[in-house]
């Protein structure tokens, strides 16, 4: 609790809140909202998963004076703090909290944008979960959000919590446009890094007319297939691994695109699987459609790098397997999470 009440007043957090926690309080005896916000946080960080849980936090002491407060509030403080949220007040106050910390981690400089639009499982009623497509739970209720990080800094800059029967590539472009538009003054992204949900060709007709570079993982359609067991070209980096590339174009694409492939062994120990492609059960294949200048190795290089921040992302915003507290309360009507905080 040390680290949140330094990390809250390093970035001015109390501050920050007292402006924009603009409820009024009417009995004098009331908890400020400050209080309840920096409650829930010390909630979560300490492995809250229901509010009812954060009630144990209230008898210590020690967490009470080292976030300055009179005293701490109850679990039904908490939700019915956070049930006075419509959709006018969440953007009033979220926006700005989000803006404030996003200029803080991102100097001035170029970025990699990171584009992730899993599929998460859930048990019990959820808002907003509902059947759609799940690659792992068939028949599993799920939400299928997008998130958008930097990879230089790891900020998440942007997030929909969408339904779980929302297609992949639904509002892509908004989603990308909004991310891009959080950035603040003098940040500037330079190359989208995305996976296989963001395979379309108005995502890349979008990205090419704002003249931005682009790495995206491929969706392997009939066609695609088709295409890559034509390939004999094959350059070999190491025993296990090999890569080539096509120009390829959907019938309804407008024009062609660079699609670099990897072909190697099903090794245990890599934390990067491609797919079985064809009757040889020895290799898996890996596509990424790009504008990148690079050769075929480095392409997929870089890619690479996105694997290690999807586990970041489901870790850090608790997203796997567990309830999250705040996916009822802190909603706006288009199940846009507006309290998305890293600590």
């Amino acid at each position: 609790m040390s680290l949140l009440a330094g990390y809250a007043a390093r970035i001015k957090l109390p501050e920050a809140l007292n402006r924009h926690l603009s409820f009024d309080i009417s009995s004098p005896n009331a908890t400020k909202p400050i209080d309840i916000i920096l409650a829930f946080m010390s909630g979560v960080l300490t492995g809250a998963r229901r509010f009812a849980h954060i009630e144990a936090l209230r008898h210590d002491e020690v967490i009470r004076e080292l976030l300055g407060m009179k005293r701490f509030p109850s679990d039904i403080t908490i939700m019915r703090f956070f049930k006075r949220f419509g959709q006018k007040e969440l953007y009033e106050v979220f926006e700005p909290l989000r803006a404030v910390q996003i200029e803080q981690m991102t100097p001035p400089g170029d970025y990699t944008l990171d584009l992730d639009s899993s599929v998460f499982e859930r048990y019990g009623k959820q808002e907003g979960a509902l059947l759609g497509y799940n690659p792992k739970k068939h028949r599993r209720p799920s939400h299928h959000p997008l998130l958008a990080t930097l990879a230089e800094n790891d900020a998440v800059i942007h997030s929909w919590l969408r339904s779980g029967n929302t297609a992949s590539v639904t509002g892509a472009i908004d989603f990308m446009s909004e991310a891009m538009s959080a950035l603040p003054a003098g940040a500037r992204v330079k190359i989208i890094r995305g996976d296989s949900g963001f395979d379309s060709e108005k995502v890349f007709a979008f990205l090419e007319s704002g003249k931005l570079r682009y790495a995206v993982s491929a969706r392997f359609t009939r066609g695609v297939k088709r295409e890559v067991r034509t390939i004999s070209d094959w350059r070999a980096l190491d025993e296990d691994v090999s890569v080539s590339e096509i120009i390829f174009q959907a019938k309804s694409w407008s024009r062609g695109r660079r699609l670099v492939v990897i072909r190697q062994r099903d090794r245990p120990n890599d934390f990067v699987k491609g797919k079985e492609l064809f009757d040889d059960k020895a290799y898996l294949y890996q596509g990424i459609f790009t504008d990148m200048p690079a050769a075929p190795d480095e392409v997929w290089r870089f890619y690479r790098k996105r694997a290690i921040l999807e586990t970041r992302i489901r870790i850090e915003m608790g997203l796997r397997d567990r309830r999250v507290l705040y996916e009822e309360v802190l909603c706006d009507g288009g199940g846009v999470p507006r309290g998305v905080f890293r600590l």
